[in-house]
């Protein structure tokens, strides 16, 4: 059996046999690399951050139904279905503060506490406002919610306009921006604008 070291010193004395090993050697050399560049290239990841994470924003949010409206300020925590959300400045309320996850909520002012199935049915029955909570998480990082329909898009590529159900939002950016900084929902005489002043 021919050893390393034994073919090393075979080809000591032979010049073409040190060129040959050499460029057999470089070979080897480059192929390792190349193979260690692909093995080690990253796969796309699924989703990008911060939607993979969830989100915390605040800012303002206005109600309007027929003749009756107001407005509030809001913090708003989301991870994964989970949320944190506490409404402050609503006239005659107070501090209104609302947790949950996809399958039951609880809101909690000065006038008590109550639960139920989700947080769109008990802010309207505490509060008599009707917003689209469950699908918001989706809108406010500028994607369609599973049942919701982008009917229109920007230069970016970004909805700007959607549906879902009977409610009609509108998304706007500001620039260089993939994240809209207010979206206007409208459903017959509801409407509700929210505005993001800081993620």
């Amino acid at each position: 059996m021919v050893t390393t070291s034994s073919y090393w010193r075979y080809c000591v004395g032979n010049p073409i046999k040190v060129l040959r090993l050499a460029l057999a050697l470089a070979m080897l050399a480059l192929l390792a690399g190349c193979q260690l560049l692909f093995i080690a290239k990253p796969s796309e990841p699924l989703c990008q951050p911060p939607a993979c994470d969830g989100f915390s924003i605040t800012g303002k949010i206005g109600v309007k139904s027929g003749q009756q409206g107001g407005s509030a300020f809001y913090t708003w925590v989301q991870r994964g279905d989970q949320f944190d959300i506490d409404l402050t400045g609503i006239l005659g309320i107070g501090r209104t503060h609302i947790v949950g996850d996809k399958s039951q909520a609880v809101l909690s002012n000065s006038q008590g506490q109550w639960q139920g199935a989700s947080a769109s049915t008990l802010l309207y029955d505490i509060t008599g406002w009707r917003a689209p909570m469950g699908s918001l998480p989706y809108w406010v990082m500028a994607k369609p919610a599973p049942n919701t329909t982008v009917t229109k898009t920007n230069t970016n590529n970004l909805p700007v306009q959607m549906v879902e159900e009977n409610w009609f939002i509108d998304l706007v950016y500001q620039e260089n921006n993939n994240l809209p900084y207010k979206l206007t929902m409208v459903n017959g005489l509801d409407k509700v604008i929210i505005t993001v002043n800081q993620r």
